[in-house]
């Protein structure tokens, strides 16, 4: 996939597994982006009181992460965008089915990006992650 192709400002938010940091930091950075934060989803059990676990290859996860990408050119941060201070970066909340991803990432991409104001493209998004006004 040709990123260039995607925006010449802006961000993009891509969901990782411990094994997947390093290639996704190293791809994106190939495609002109840096990394500059990332989101913890920490999964609750039903009730919210306790870790909801799952396999990992050592460890117990109880966490999935979202990293967060800003555009670069000729060495300079490009698209700044007024609200990204404001969002957090953690979320709590527990899982539903499969990979389904918790609704406030959602509410926080578009808190940062104008408030929703622009195109929100979503690649590889199954059903039951599809959000209105996004593509």
């Amino acid at each position: 996939m040709n990123f260039s192709l995607l925006q010449d400002s802006g961000y993009v938010f891509m969901w990782v597994t411990n094994l997947s940091y390093s290639p996704a930091i190293t791809f994106m950075e190939s495609n002109g982006y840096v990394m500059t934060e990332s989101i913890t989803w920490v999964k609750l059990c039903r009730g919210g009181a306790k870790l909801k676990p799952t396999f990992g290859r050592g460890l117990k996860h109880v966490k999935e992460d979202c990293l967060v990408f800003r555009k670069m050119q000729s060495g300079v941060l490009v698209g700044v965008i007024a609200n990204e201070r404001k969002e957090n970066n953690v979320i709590l909340s527990v899982p539903r089915m499969g990979s389904q991803k918790p609704d406030q990432i959602y509410d926080t991409i578009e808190g940062m990006c104008n408030e929703g104001q622009g195109g929100f493209l979503e690649i590889f998004a199954r059903p039951h992650n599809q959000r209105e006004g996004w593509v």
